[in-house]
């Protein structure tokens, strides 16, 4: 029995809890208590969902353009969300099961599993509470790898919130992720188990402040320790801190926005450590109603498949546009990019440049279902001829939200 089995266990008794109860989609998070779920049965609230899509790409491996295939895929995704309230008790679970297919590339074809539940007891000033988050998925890992390798995620967190003020709160916890790879897990003849099963010990502290009603300021924390189970010469130790600015959905600006400080150390001296800045930003401004602009922002330390070059430095951004033309049709477009700066035991200069321009039309058919039709097209540079790739993608897709 490994040192993961109670985590596991937990895991699995909260996927249990979530299974047997009727299920919902759309996550609108234990804040939001189920307030705005489409079915309600008693204290239980749920809002159940499921999208196909079906498209063509014309790259599916990412490879260089002498050796791009493509092929006719197809995602179909059930998901549903629930909360449950009995008494001072809440329990919050999002289920979803994503099937794909390929035509050709019979083994890219994959069924992935993600279940979370969350768990707390209200006593006024003092909230313990428990979540669980499970895995497993052959989707792309990172920016980086190209493949769809077998890997699976696990995580169990334990923490109380303090109800300090009517608008401040503090927020502890400790939390546990373990991330493993599949036997036939490997890119570019490097063994993912080998280099990148992991786990890492986060303890963070949190203290949140509702400014306005529409807008929420907090600054968090983080210890972070990462061990990894056959690499040890990547293992580091992470202190993260961090301001961050949350505006509700319904205020002229939505979305959030954390930009604070990383001090990165490996324990092995041969690999360069990095102290900067992190962020992760994701804003939206709506002019009349009818016009939304978006903004996102990312910038933090990420761990490479290469053991030449342990990790990597992503600098992050995409703008977008969403434009209302008529009371049911909606127009999209947006604009992004990625730098992969490549930090190494030796000297390196290595940086990836992913670039990816979109553009769609949306269609409200009724007040359950949405249609919709995406064409991209994306393209990595790079001084290592196997990291080029150039690909366009052709997706149409439909929702339902019972």
């Amino acid at each position: 029995m490994d040192r993961y089995t109670t985590s596991s266990c937990c895991v699995a008794l909260m996927a249990a809890l979530a299974l047997a109860a009727p299920t919902p989609v759309g996550a609108q998070g234990q804040t939001d208590g189920g307030n705005s779920a489409s079915v309600k049965i008693g204290p239980l609230a749920l809002t159940p969902a499921v999208s196909l899509t079906t498209g063509l790409d014309t790259n599916v491996l990412n490879q260089e353009a002498d050796l791009a295939q493509q092929d006719v895929t197809a995602r179909l995704t059930p998901e549903v969300d629930a909360w449950l309230r009995i008494g001072r008790l809440r329990l919050h679970t999002r289920n979803q099961l994503a099937n794909v297919y390929y035509k050709k590339f019979v083994q890219q074809r994959s069924l992935n599993v993600l279940s979370e539940a969350e768990l707390d007891v209200d006593l006024n000033r003092f909230v313990p509470f428990v979540s669980a988050g499970f895995i497993s998925t052959r989707d792309r890992v990172s920016s980086e790898i190209d493949g769809r390798p077998p890997s699976q995620e696990r995580r169990v967190t334990l923490g109380h919130r303090f109800r300090l003020s009517s608008k401040t709160f503090l927020e502890v916890a400790h939390q546990r992720t373990a991330i493993t790879f599949g036997d036939s897990a490997d890119f570019r003849g490097v063994d993912l188990q080998q280099s990148l099963n992991s786990q890492r010990i986060r303890t963070s502290a949190a203290l949140r402040i509702t400014a306005t009603p529409v807008t929420t300021a907090s600054v968090q924390v983080d210890l972070e320790r990462e061990e990894f189970e056959f690499s040890p010469f990547r293992d580091a130790r992470t202190v993260r801190v961090v301001p961050v600015v949350e505006f509700s959905p319904f205020a002229l600006v939505s979305g959030r926005a954390a930009v604070g400080f990383r001090s990165f150390t490996p324990n092995d001296p041969t690999v360069p450590p990095f102290e900067g800045l992190v962020a992760a930003v994701d804003l939206g401004y709506t002019m009349r109603g009818a016009t939304r602009l978006s903004v996102r922002a990312d910038r933090d330390v990420t761990y490479s498949y290469d053991p030449r070059q342990p990790y990597y430095l992503l600098n992050g951004y995409q703008v977008g546009l969403a434009q209302r033309l008529t009371d049911t049709l909606d127009a999209t477009a947006s604009y992004r990019q990625q730098r992969l700066n490549y930090r190494s035991v030796a000297a390196s200069t290595q940086q990836d440049i992913a670039t990816s321009i979109t553009v769609g039309l949306s269609q409200i058919v009724n007040r359950h279902t949405r249609f919709g039709v995406v064409l991209e097209h994306a393209r990595r540079a790079s001084a290592v001829v196997t990291s080029q790739y150039e690909g366009i993608r052709v997706n149409t897709s439909i929702d339902y939200r019972f």
